[in-house]
């Protein structure tokens, strides 16, 4: 596998305390599309996943997560 991921450190603190409902959803979008040929890329989709499964307890796509708190469907 070729490392070739530029996204944001999502395992970083700082980002997730800058980062919009649209940011998270826009990198988790393409991690996820990149995740099969690069390491770094399926390591942000992962932290994203479970981030958001954690700040909402919820099991459904981070997508759907993030739209829906932000929009207080969450």
């Amino acid at each position: 596998m070729t490392l070739i991921w530029s996204g944001p450190d999502t395992l970083d603190a700082r980002w997730w305390d800058n980062a919009k409902a649209e940011d998270i959803v826009r990198v988790h979008q393409t991690a996820t599309a990149w995740k099969g040929q690069d390491l770094m890329a399926r390591s942000a989709a992962d932290a994203i996943r479970e981030q958001v499964q954690h700040a909402t307890g919820s099991t459904s796509k981070p997508e759907r997560r993030v739209w829906g708190t932000a929009a207080g469907l969450g």
